[in-house]
């Protein structure tokens, strides 16, 4: 499950560019592999209910 440190990250870089980062991490993995981490375990783990 992707997570930030926001807004602490933003003392080295702008949000944005930790997210791309991120983005940048995952691009190696399958889309339904970055919908869980970017999406899907969260709604799973804090049971949200998506419209």
């Amino acid at each position: 499950m992707y997570g930030s440190d926001w807004p602490v990250c933003t003392v080295a870089a702008e949000y944005a560019q930790v997210l791309d980062a991120a983005r940048a991490l995952t691009l190696g993995l399958s889309p339904d592999e970055r919908d869980d981490i970017f999406a899907r375990t969260a709604v799973s783990a804090y049971r949200l209910r998506v419209p």
